[in-house]
C-alpha cells in the first residue's frame, strides 16, 4: 500500500483546476504521489468530482481521499474485473456520494 496525505491530495485537488482539462500524471506529480497505477487511477476519478465543490471543506474532504487512496492494494487498472479494481470503483462512488452530501449541507 501507498501512503498518501490530505497534502498531498490537497495539492493534486488545486492543481486541476478544471476537470477533464488537465493531466493527471502532471498533478499528481507536483503532488508528490507515488507512480502507484492503483492510487492514480483512484485519484483519477475522485479529484475531479472534489475539484467542482468549490467547498471551504477542500481539507476535510482531502483527509477522506488520502485515507481511501493509501488503503488501496497494487492493482492493474487495465482489468477491469480484479477485485482490487472492483474495491476502488466501489471507494469512488462512495466520494462521489460523500461528495453530494455536502454539496446538499452547504445549500440547506
Amino acid at each position: 500500500m501507498t501512503e498518501i496525505t490530505a497534502e498531498q491530495v490537497n495539492v493534486m485537488i488545486e492543481a486541476m483546476p478544471i476537470a477533464g482539462d488537465t493531466d493527471y500524471d502532471a498533478a499528481a506529480e507536483k503532488a508528490g504521489i507515488p507512480n502507484n497505477p492503483s492510487v492514480r487511477h483512484f485519484l483519477k476519478h475522485v479529484v475531479p468530482n472534489i475539484n467542482k465543490l468549490r467547498t471551504n471543506n477542500r481539507l476535510e474532504i482531502a483527509a477522506i481521499i488520502s485515507e481511501a487512496a493509501s488503503s488501496l492494494p497494487q492493482f492493474d487498472p487495465q482489468d477491469e474485473m480484479s477485485a482490487p479494481f472492483l474495491r476502488a470503483r466501489i471507494a469512488v462512488t462512495k466520494s462521489r456520494v460523500l461528495s453530494s452530501k455536502l454539496i446538499a449541507l452547504r445549500k440547506s
